[in-house]
């Protein structure tokens, strides 16, 4: 279990591994602006595969927090993944941030 007093955002980034980026110290609504910061940094990369420039790639992130969105490292991630998965659901391309205690904690 996480202490109380601590403030940790997490940004589940949609691509092949699903990556995570977690942001010690950082509050919520910071989360989700960086996140979007990202995703709009990632349109204007210029990825090519054999030569070839792939064009606009779209990027989903999913964001959660501690303690808004679950008291163990479990419940956070699983929030994360839920908003992530709306942000595809929904249209792709854009953050989603998790409803608050979206999944039910377990300690």
């Amino acid at each position: 279990m996480m202490a109380q007093g601590e403030t940790i955002g997490l940004l589940h980034l949609s691509c092949p591994e699903g990556s995570k980026l977690i942001l010690p110290e950082t509050p919520l609504e910071a989360c989700c602006s960086r996140a979007e910061q990202i995703r709009e940094g990632v349109k204007h990369l210029n990825i090519q595969h054999r030569g070839q420039s792939l064009g606009v790639v779209s990027f989903s992130i999913g964001v959660a927090a501690f303690p808004e969105h679950g008291l163990t490292r479990e419940a956070i991630v699983e929030a994360a993944d839920v908003a992530l998965y709306r942000a595809k659901h929904e249209g792709r391309d854009r953050v989603i941030c998790a409803s608050e205690r979206a999944i039910a904690d377990t300690s």
